[in-house]
């Protein structure tokens, strides 16, 4: 069974490195397919939640919109997920967070977790969401019996819903903010952390089964990995070095909005990044950025949980 993916304009280029690129390699045998398709004596269709799937993506193939929250599937994505629907009829959608402040390497993460249950062949229903509610996770069939689990991308802390009900996994990222402040001079915006960029980042710990330093996602990848997959009980069920391989093999954009499947963007600047730059006329932002010294006086405590 070999899928194309969908013409996506100046996506096409970026979108090769996406799951399209290698379902062919990840793909089962079509009567492995057609056995799998029923778990409990009975065979029952994964539903799509229509009313969050992002409609410019799914008439045009494109979707400019870099907060977009709705739901991009690639072409041939639904009926793939549908043949490889392994999970019972009564067995709830659970839900997966990928959370951390930018410049903390919660896209990776993101992308981890999404490859992860790819290769794993489990159903997966993935977006950003910039505020969590328990209004929008109902929208995406977060906890509704028969539906594909549910990964959510996020950076801020939301009041808005109750991770005890919710929740299946959430993981969290961190990094030394001084590092954080480097990486936006290094992108033409000296940048100030601000104090909810910490309180965000604690209040997600609090309730995260997992905080993966930045660090050790830039020098040990695959254990990272293979700790991921334990968590979701994948790691029976993948090959990580194939994973690894193919999450190296995303790229973002050359330019313009996000990727809508990776959330990769340009140059992985982020919107409030692209509104400063905007604004400025100029790549340099005019305040002289924080010193570490300065920041580990301000966020004492997260200093010295991580040691840094």
């Amino acid at each position: 069974m070999i899928i194309t993916p969908v013409p996506v304009g100046r996506f096409t280029q970026t979108l090769q490195h996406s799951p399209a690129s290698y379902k062919l390699r990840c793909t089962p045998s079509r009567s492995k397919m057609a056995t799998t398709a029923v778990s409990d004596g009975h065979q029952h269709s994964l539903s799509v939640p229509e009313a969050v799937t992002c409609q410019q993506w799914h008439h045009q193939g494109r979707c400019f919109d870099g907060e977009c929250e709705g739901l991009h599937l690639l072409s041939g994505e639904v009926e793939e997920q549908q043949q490889w629907h392994t999970l019972s009829a009564e067995r709830p959608g659970r839900l997966i967070v990928a959370a951390g402040p930018e410049r903390s390497g919660s896209t990776w993460l993101y992308n981890a977790v999404r490859l992860l249950y790819w290769c794993a062949k489990k159903p997966l229903h993935a977006y950003w969401l910039h505020t969590v509610t328990d209004r929008k996770l109902q929208q995406r069939q977060c906890g509704c019996k028969g539906a594909a689990d549910v990964l959510v991308k996020t950076h801020c802390w939301s009041d808005r819903w109750d991770p005890a009900h919710h929740t299946h996994k959430i993981f969290v990222t961190h990094r030394d903010l001084g590092e954080v402040v480097s990486s936006y001079q290094r992108l033409g915006w000296a940048f100030d952390i601000s104090n909810s960029y910490v309180h965000d980042h604690q209040r997600w710990k609090e309730v995260s089964q997992r905080d993966i330093a930045f660090e050790d996602i830039i020098q040990k990848p695959r254990e990272e990995l293979q700790a991921l997959a334990e968590e979701l009980g994948l790691d029976r069920q993948v090959d990580i070095a194939e994973v690894h391989q193919q999450l190296n093999a995303l790229k973002p954009p050359d330019s313009g909005p996000p990727d809508p499947v990776t959330k990769l963007w340009a140059r992985h600047l982020s919107p409030q990044v692209l509104a400063q730059l905007a604004g400025s006329g100029s790549a340099q932002h005019q305040t002289r950025p924080p010193s570490n010294e300065q920041l580990r006086a301000r966020f004492p405590v997260y200093y010295q949980q991580y040691g840094y």
